[in-house]
């Protein structure tokens, strides 16, 4: 809104705006406007990054509950076939 307003004022103003007494308040404006851009850029780019690393946490946090999962399902289907087997055996005598 700055740069807007400096424009305007430079347009507007009893000097051409290519006077040589524009250049500097041109420059400057133009320096704060890609001040301003990098600043913004580098605010989405911190916010994406850490976006990305929540994602990431989560993914291995619900590996991990799967893997336990299947760990639990495993020892479950080997404690079965135990206790099947052992039923079998006491059934045979």
């Amino acid at each position: 809104t700055s740069a807007v307003l400096v424009g305007i004022a430079i347009l507007t103003g009893p000097l051409p705006w290519y006077a040589q007494e524009n250049f500097g308040l041109l420059a400057w404006t133009g320096m704060a406007v890609a001040v301003g851009d990098a600043v913004r850029s580098r605010r989405a780019f911190i916010t994406a990054m850490r976006e990305r690393a929540d994602r990431a946490e989560r993914t291995r946090e619900e590996e991990a509950r799967r893997r336990v999962a299947e760990e639990r399902l495993r020892i479950a289907r080997d404690l079965h076939d135990v206790v099947a087997h052992h039923i079998a055996l006491v059934n045979v005598q």
